[in-house]
């Protein structure tokens, strides 16, 4: 009876530790959201098939504010803004302008400009036509007194340089059909008969040593023998030597004969070529610095469109114009911030009472309805896509996490800021 009171006393205080904290687990046991110096005792009872947990949830955008000034540096007098502050933007829209009167006069100028250029790059190539049209005709009449003598010449050292290839390719195929390479053969196949010759003759004399019976002239003449064919076996290595001297002065005479056919082959291409080289010089024109002005003035030409492109400011995506930081008729440098716009793009449900005894039953894709202050009668819906801990943590208290649930399309006027209910079904346990 007394442990029966006992656990009734208990199960009143979880009770009340329960509706005092502010993430409530609707489903499942009491869960106290501080921790206890002792463990509270829990009967044990049938779970539900899903468990909710509610958290209090805030707006928050998925990306910071930005403040936008003008594009590319450029800088002026603020001729017009066409926004306020809390009004909603698509992107593209219009947001600011500058006074673009000097920017304009550049482009005119730029203009101005490119048009001179190409004007003088068209006279130049003109010129240069006329030029060369008067180089043909004086070039005729220089060909037409010259003719007798250049062709003389012409034919004189054309047939200078065929003779030349003709002796030359004659001496390169003369030398090519008397190569020495059959006397090498020859005298390596000599030499390995003197080396024959002279091992068999040293063996011989060898035995006879062996032979103590053998007469004395008989070792002598094997002695005699073995001596000569050393010395043809030194005379077949001279030979050998000399065939592949006379080898190789035959390899570097016929590379020099390659090289008179090589010598000769190119006097004639240039005597064959001398006819042609005149025109292809008269005909060269080089109009590189009028282009290389013209290039300048389209690039200049475009920079200050750019300019005039970028004295008007647009909206680079949708979202909350949340303050203006100039006003019609301030002079602003490159970089100055015009207005400050926040991304409403993706935005998100962020809890900050999210118990660590809850994080455990969190999953990434978990659905999640929002009923929020603003709109009491409707629902958002989400998905669960992080759990983060929160740094700041007094004393002894129980850990708080952030659940950052992503919204589904809604057609409510949605904003950062504002607040309401979460709940996320965390299914059966």
């Amino acid at each position: 009876m007394k442990r029966h009171r006992w656990l009734v006393g208990w199960l009143i205080v979880a009770c009340v530790l329960a509706g005092c904290g502010r993430v409530e687990h609707i489903g499942g046991a009491p869960v106290p959201t501080e921790p206890e110096e002792q463990a509270l005792p829990t009967l044990p009872s049938a779970l539900p098939a899903s468990n909710v947990i509610l958290m209090d949830g805030e707006l928050v955008a998925a990306y910071p504010s930005i403040e936008l000034a003008f594009p590319g540096g450029v800088s002026g007098q603020v001729l017009g803004l066409e926004v306020e502050v809390g009004q909603r933007v698509g992107r593209g829209d219009l947001i600011a302008t500058l006074d673009d009167r000097e920017l304009r006069r550049a482009v005119d100028d730029a203009r101005l400009a490119l048009g001179r250029a190409r004007e003088d790059l068209a006279r130049a190539r003109a010129d240069a036509e006329e030029e060369y049209q008067d180089g043909l005709e004086e070039a005729g009449k220089k060909f037409e007194r010259e003719t007798v003598d250049a062709e003389d010449a012409y034919e004189r050292e054309l047939d200078e340089a065929q003779d030349a290839l003709e002796d030359a390719l004659s001496g390169l195929q003369q030398a090519r059909m008397e190569p020495p390479t059959t006397a090498v053969t020859e005298a390596r196949v000599e030499l390995d008969r003197a080396l024959d010759a002279e091992a068999e003759a040293a063996d011989n004399y060898k035995q006879a040593l062996d032979r103590p019976w053998e007469p004395q002239r008989s070792r002598e003449a094997l002695y005699r023998e073995w001596q000569r064919a050393i010395v043809d076996r030194d005379l077949a290595q001279l030979r050998l030597q000399d065939a592949e001297i006379s080898l190789k002065v035959y390899a570097m005479d016929l590379e020099t004969r390659e090289q008179d056919v090589e010598r000769a082959k190119d006097k004639l291409d240039r005597v064959e070529r001398d006819e042609v080289e005149v025109d292809e010089v008269e005909r060269e024109t080089d109009f590189a610095s009028y282009e290389r002005a013209v290039a300048d003035a389209e690039a200049e030409l475009a920079d200050v469109v750019e300019d005039l492109e970028n004295a008007s400011l647009y909206a680079p995506w949708d979202g909350l114009v949340l303050s203006i930081d100039t006003s019609v008729g301030a002079m602003i440098s490159s970089g100055t911030p015009v207005v400050t716009l926040l991304n409403l793009e993706g935005l998100y449900c962020r809890t900050e009472n999210l118990s660590e005894r809850h994080v455990a039953q969190l999953r990434e894709g978990q659905g999640a309805r929002i009923t929020l202050r603003t709109y009491p009668d409707d629902t958002v819906t989400g998905q669960v896509r992080a759990v983060v801990p929160q740094t700041e943590r007094q004393g002894d208290s129980e850990a708080r996490f952030a659940a950052y649930i992503r919204l589904d399309e809604s057609e409510l006027d949605l904003l950062p800021g504002m607040t309401g209910r979460v709940e996320i079904v965390t299914g059966g346990e």
